[in-house]
């Protein structure tokens, strides 16, 4: 259904056809799909930890039938790889750069720095991650008080919330026939006072609305269709085609039941047992030294060996953790791992991460497109809070450009030695040597002072050359 359908639709009143279509605009995942999600992200709910799946042992002796515990060890490795994913895509704060010197990117970071985007950033992949969508809702409240708080005296703050399945929301993003979003739909159920009703809500580029259910009868609620001052659908809506994890599930799920298994066998067979053949005459008391088992003539013990089982088990252990971590292009940072690394270089340590980098490049389909929308959308409402044509001609004319930068770990000689080589060869001035260098230590010198204390020192260290070599 292309926009003009879908605005007849909004115009016959009938609701309940509309949000049925609405709901069609794509398959959302059901909630017994997300609950299946999250079941795999819980380590409590993971199939080694059901006791109806791995099933304690009925073990018949001579006191009677006995029910014997099984171990049921799970890993959270479904947490670590999305962990690990977020902190190198957003682990360094993307950087905003403008095309046009104006006000306009100053008033965006503003907004952003109001709202902590950082943080914000981190929670969205989080739940793209783990949940396969997200989406932001931006939206303004008026405070009553007159501020700067972006650049320009205004009473409005603008603000931010993120709809998730984690969350309770049901998200349901319409598009026409040309794969442009022409509306976005949440369900949600609310509870007040005792009294829990759903909601569905659908935003446009026009206005948004919100009905509740009553008896199977769509009713909008009160107030509502409220207008959209920015033309803009103000959702930013991100998705990816499975969890995270998705790859290395069974591979979790096997490293799952060996290790449980692994640990049963070790209840059994971690305490020395000895095998005897024939009579034994008599024990050794406990403590005693030199202790000798008395036995009679064709008498034999010995203690029972594993020999190659143990190291079996270890290999296919390692080699699942080996392949979990690579298929999911997830680094092996543990202390384990890398303490035998000593110091790195930085060429080394990209190597080190190379593969996550990777990762993030190809992330980058999904958040490039995002994060330039949020900007575009940023703008629109700061052009509704400061009308004047030359700032509204502004943001309409600036293009704000959001670089996602990988994260790795700093290697300051590395950078102090590109610093000092540039220096030498005249590519940069010593300004601009003393502003880099203070950067990579954290120093906050000012380049001017700094540069006048470096060269007050070298005159008084020439002064002294000059009087000890006339001595």
């Amino acid at each position: 259904m292309n926009l003009e359908e879908l605005k007849q639709l909004f115009e016959s009143g009938d609701f309940s056809a509309l949000i049925g279509e609405l709901k069609k605009g794509r398959i959302a995942q059901t909630e017994e799909t997300f609950a299946f999600y999250k079941d795999q992200l819980d380590p409590r709910n993971h199939a080694v930890s059901n006791p109806a799946i791995r099933r304690d042992k009925i073990v018949k002796t001579d006191r009677g039938t006995e029910i014997v515990k099984v171990e049921r060890i799970a890993l959270a490795l479904q947490k670590l790889i999305v962990k690990r994913a977020v902190a190198f895509l957003f682990g360094n704060d993307p950087t905003i750069t403008s095309d046009l010197q104006n006000s306009v990117l100053d008033c965006v970071n503003s907004v952003f720095r109001d709202v902590k985007i950082n943080t914000i950033n981190r929670r969205v992949a989080k739940y793209i991650m783990s949940n396969r969508e997200v989406a932001e809702y931006w939206y303004t409240t008026n405070s009553g008080e007159i501020s700067s708080r972006y650049g320009f005296e205004s009473p409005i703050n603008i603000k931010c919330r993120i709809f998730a399945p984690e969350l309770g929301d049901v998200l349901y993003p319409y598009y026409d026939e040309n794969g442009d979003m022409i509306a976005f739909s949440r369900e949600y159920v609310s509870t007040t006072n005792g009294t829990t009703k759903t909601y569905f809500e659908t935003y446009t580029a026009t206005a948004s609305y919100k009905w509740t259910s009553s008896n199977d009868l769509k009713e909008l609620c009160e107030g509502y269709p409220i207008g959209n001052p920015i033309n803009k659908i103000p959702i930013i809506y991100g998705e990816q085609e499975q969890v995270e994890w998705a790859d290395v599930q069974g591979l979790i799920d096997r490293l799952e039941t060996l290790l449980s298994n692994f640990a049963d066998t070790n209840d059994y067979h971690a305490s020395p047992k000895i095998l005897v053949t024939g009579q034994i005459l008599e024990w050794a008391k406990k403590g005693e030294s030199g202790a000798v088992i008395q036995m009679a003539d064709g008498g034999n013990a010995q203690y029972l060996s594993w020999s190659q089982a143990p190291e079996a088990v270890r290999l296919e252990i390692d080699t699942l953790l080996r392949m979990i971590y690579t298929i999911s292009q997830t680094p092996d940072i543990s202390f384990e791992n890398v303490k035998s690394l000593g110091g790195v270089s930085g060429v080394a340590l990209e190597l080190l991460f190379m593969d996550s980098h990777l990762k993030v490049q190809e992330k980058r389909e999904i958040f490039d497109e995002y994060l330039q929308r949020r900007i575009n959308v940023v703008k629109a409402y700061l052009a509704t809070m400061n009308p004047t044509p030359q700032f509204v001609k502004d943001c309409s004319d600036t293009i704000l450009t959001a670089e996602i930068k990988p994260f790795t770990l700093p290697d300051k000689q590395t950078t102090l030695n590109q610093i000092t080589t540039a220096y030498n060869n005249d590519l940069i001035s010593p300004q601009t040597a003393i502003k880099m260098t203070a950067e990579n230590l954290n120093t906050g010198a000012n380049p001017e002072e700094e540069k006048d204390l470096i060269e007050e020192k070298r005159n008084s260290a020439n002064q002294t050359e000059m009087m000890l070599g006339g001595i």
